[in-house]
């Protein structure tokens, strides 16, 4: 480490009570305690967040995953929910792939937690 008043060369002069490194130039007496290290960011990351950025069935799992069991949704809600836009390649096929998580009725589809869905299926408010 170079010193900030003469440019010469630092020397380590024990730790601080915070544990920080000091340092003390011979040549001009200057005492300098450095800054605890930075962490080094992580670099990469890791498969669930590759797929929670670039899977579509793993965006649309998560987001399904966590319907409110006493809410019903519709397709746009859905998406909202994913944070993908409509014309998401692929979108539409992975929501359906999960049944257990809408039914439809009069051709429109709705979306809620498996066990509302069953029970709305099984009240025939639902198909």
């Amino acid at each position: 480490m170079e010193c900030t008043k003469c440019n010469s060369t630092m020397h380590k002069n024990g730790k601080a009570a915070s544990g920080n490194q000091q340092w003390r130039c011979p040549e001009c007496g200057f005492n300098f305690t450095a800054p605890p290290e930075q962490s080094k960011p992580k670099l990469g990351m890791t498969m669930d967040q590759f797929r929670s950025k670039h899977d579509i069935d793993y965006i649309v799992e998560a987001a399904l995953l966590k319907l409110d069991k006493n809410t019903i949704y519709e397709k746009p809600d859905i998406y909202k929910l994913c944070g993908l836009a409509a014309s998401s390649q692929g979108l539409g096929a992975a929501i359906e792939s999960h049944g257990e998580y809408y039914g439809k009725t009069g051709g429109k589809p709705y979306f809620s937690h498996p066990d509302t869905i069953a029970e709305l299926k099984e009240q025939g408010k639902l198909n």
